[in-house]
């Protein structure tokens, strides 16, 4: 199977959902890995409060989350016979955000209509946008494509007084038709909670090659927190490796990774922004014989999950794909109800994976574990 994002899973957006955006995107980035320092308006702090700073930080990020992303209770039960229409796709983590919003629309006792798009068909997500109103929906989700591809239907969405909600897919432009980008608000804490692990694992020591393909925007989104928060180590520094759509696609992440790491022999950490991007990178260092390289990654498959357990790889954030279906309904019943959605709506609990706390390997990482009862309870259904 190809290394290319599945987040956005699949996020599991483990491989993130953004894997859609592939046929869309026409940016294209460099291939060489450029040293350069950390960029950002953050002032440099003392080494010994960032390292304190950091570590805590990562304490409080490995531990499991209690409660939802969101936590007003709607004004009265949501009527039940009401639709919302979900259009999948062939990646896997397309599934099973799909699977959430079937499960988390019974609850509410709403109908749920099914359609399909493909990711290298952007102008099938079109046309399935256009059909699913024929079903008169109080809402539609989607995973994947950026705005620029689906922006032409907002129109006719706003005419029919029915919400867009797009998921994993990056910045949207919210407004009173496209309500929220459902898992974008969770890419900054993700990058964030990576540089902490970083400088704490390191003690404030560590030349990182951080490896990105910017043509996916809600990648560059972990890219830019990480940076931000890792400039406050001042013994820290990265190594740029930005790489192209066809080249992921192609399964080049990995031969560009030891690529980089032989011409930078002082790298010891390297850093991808979404898991599936390292996916076989212990196996290649030790193929290269290199050694002493520490790998961590955002939105860690079931794969870097394994690999953590195994001592290959040390550090991965998680994602929550069915959690992201019950959070499109709850979108859609807070639109139904006239109840206007809070400021950040859209952010997914995660926890920071390490072989300290990675107990089972997991597909999704749905937290609270008490999720579906806590959702059930905010919509009176419980």
């Amino acid at each position: 199977m190809r290394n290319r994002i599945a987040s956005l899973a699949s996020v599991a957006m483990a491989a993130l959902l953004v894997a859609s955006c592939s046929s869309a995107s026409k940016a294209v980035s460099s291939n060489t890995a450029a040293p350069s320092a950390p960029t950002s308006s953050t002032p440099t702090s003392s080494g010994s409060a960032a390292l304190a700073s950091a570590t805590a930080a990562v304490r409080q990020d490995e531990a499991i989350p209690t409660s939802l992303s969101v936590t007003a209770p709607l004004p009265s039960k949501p009527a039940t016979g009401k639709t919302i229409v979900y259009i999948s796709c062939e990646v896997p983590e397309c599934t099973l955000v799909g699977q959430g919003v079937q499960q988390a629309a019974t609850a509410l006792g709403w109908n749920y209509h099914q359609l399909q798009s493909t990711e290298s068909n952007p102008a099938s997500l079109v046309s399935a946008l256009t059909q699913a109103l024929q079903y008169h929906p109080v809402a539609v989700s989607f995973v994947g494509l950026p705005e620029a591809v689906w922006s032409s239907v907002i129109p006719a969405y706003a005419s029919a007084k029915v919400a867009l909600l797009p998921t994993f897919t990056g910045p949207v432009t919210v407004n009173s038709t496209v309500l929220a980008s459902i898992g974008q608000p969770s890419q900054p804490s993700s990058g964030k909670a990576i540089a902490n692990w970083v400088i704490s694992n390191s003690s404030g020591k560590a030349h990182v090659l951080l490896f990105n393909v910017p043509s996916y925007p809600i990648l560059g989104q972990f890219s830019t927190s990480f940076k931000q928060v890792l400039s406050s180590c001042a013994g820290c520094t990265i190594t740029h490796l930005d790489a192209t759509i066809p080249q992921v696609d192609g399964g080049q992440a990995v031969p560009l990774i030891v690529s980089a790491l032989r011409r930078n022999p002082s790298v010891n950490y390297v850093v991808s922004t979404l898991g599936a991007f390292s996916t076989g990178l212990p196996s290649a260092l030790a193929a290269a014989g290199i050694k002493n390289i520490k790998i961590a990654a955002g939105s860690g498959t079931v794969l870097d999950q394994q690999a953590i357990q195994q001592g290959t790889e040390n550090a991965v954030t998680t994602q929550g794909y069915f959690y992201s279906g019950w959070l499109v309904v709850d979108a859609a019943a807070r639109f139904s109800e006239g109840v206007a959605l809070p400021a950040n709506y859209g952010a997914i609990p995660f926890v920071l994976l390490t072989k300290s706390n990675l107990t089972k390997p997991a597909t999704s990482w749905d937290l609270p574990t008490n999720y579906q009862t806590l959702f059930k309870q905010l919509w009176g259904v419980g």
